[in-house]
């Protein structure tokens, strides 16, 4: 069973629920994806962070890092802002694409996906808001469909190195 499948398996299996976080985890053949799903109903869930990590030992390089960003940003265009590369740390082996153009509230608040692509062959994906009274940013949910969350699983996997 691929990795979306999995994911939607298990979601649907604990019905709705809000109030203690869950632990969306699903391994293949390659990769392991987790999320921490704060809430679920019948139509969608609340995620706080979707990671994907590497069941083999890996040490991208940054040409490596640079693919898998691209082959992200062209796969996964179903999110509220489309991903591009903004910041490639060398030293660390890290790249990082955030929201382009992030999105904008009337009250100037911006939202914004991040994802952190690690030469180990991690990947983290986060959203949030950054408040330009206080200047800070906070978490901010992933709010999507169960059916986008089996699609997300399989492209991130289909996406990765």
């Amino acid at each position: 069973m691929d990795l979306g499948r999995q994911a939607a398996s298990r979601l649907k299996s604990w019905g709705s629920f809000s109030g203690d976080p869950r632990i969306l985890a699903v391994t293949g053949d390659r990769f392991a994806i987790a999320a921490e799903v704060r809430a679920a109903d019948s139509l969608g869930c609340s995620l706080a962070e979707v990671r994907l990590r590497s069941l083999q030992s890996l040490q991208l390089g940054l040409e490596q890092l640079r693919n898998w960003g691209a082959r992200l940003s062209k796969r996964i265009r179903y999110l509220l802002e489309a991903l591009e590369t903004l910041e490639v740390d060398e030293a660390a082996g890290r790249l990082l694409l955030r929201s382009s153009p992030p999105e904008t509230k009337p009250d100037g608040a911006v939202f914004y996906y991040e994802v952190l692509l690690e030469g180990s062959g991690q990947l983290l994906l986060r959203r949030y808001r950054f408040d330009p009274t206080t200047r800070e940013r906070a978490d901010e949910a992933i709010v999507c469909t169960r059916e986008l969350v089996e699609k997300m699983f399989d492209d991130l996997a289909a996406s990765a190195p």
